[in-house]
């Protein structure tokens, strides 16, 4: 049963949303559109702000407490924004590259994003987004990028870094910045999440129409 429709002022210069999501606190939605990011308030189905972040969106993140977010560009920037005012915290140096996809951790302490064609992995503070340290180990690309296990391990999947027609997945250990455990597949890595005790892994390879669980008990 359809509750609202969350539609956007007929003044905005906006052809279709892309995409949307929740807040963690379900009480915003974040829309993409258009090389804009719009928040909308979820409780009275109306647009709150426009974030104007240069160039597209690919990816955002709320902060646990929904009051913040952080919007990646192909400006090669990440940029933290007030969810209710739309006002801007801070923006990152240029990282090299577009960004790609983007995550926050459990404790909104660090955020983690990969950028395109380098395979490059940024971990950065989330207080000032000033880059702490990267982790290089694939190939152009890297669609998932993901705090697990309370934010104490990242995982990574996307091409290999030495066969970019293939995958590889990586466990990382932030505390020493090395991956626990590595995974080679014959496809790039598409999507892949991993359980919270750390024990079971699942993957989906570009082009498949399956998954694949794996077991990952020495992690």
């Amino acid at each position: 049963t359809e509750i609202y429709t969350l539609s956007l002022h007929d003044a905005l210069p906006i052809s279709a949303i892309e995409s949307a999501r929740f807040a963690p606190n379900s009480r915003h939605v974040l829309a993409v559109a258009d090389r804009r990011a719009l928040v909308l308030d979820f409780r009275s189905a109306r647009g709150m702000v426009t974030l104007r972040q240069n160039g597209k969106v690919p990816a955002v993140s709320f902060t646990q407490d929904g009051n913040d977010l952080v919007t990646a560009g192909d400006d090669e920037r990440l940029r933290r924004w007030h969810a209710r005012d739309g006002r801007q915290i801070w923006a990152t140096q240029r990282l090299g590259n577009p960004i790609r996809t983007l995550d926050i951790a459990p404790n909104d302490e660090r955020i983690a994003c990969s950028t395109v064609e380098d395979g490059i992995v940024h971990v950065l503070s989330m207080h000032d987004g000033t880059a702490q340290f990267q982790l290089r180990g694939h190939g152009a690309l890297v669609p998932v990028v993901r705090f697990v296990q309370d934010g104490l391990r990242l995982l990574t999947a996307g091409s290999s870094e030495s066969d970019p027609k293939h995958g590889t997945l990586l466990l990382w250990d932030l505390a020493q910045k090395i991956a626990r455990t590595k995974l080679s597949l014959a496809n790039v890595i598409v999507s892949a999440d991993v359980n919270q005790d750390g024990s079971l892994l699942v993957t989906v390879e570009a082009g498949q129409r399956h998954a694949h669980l794996w077991s990952d008990r020495k992690s």
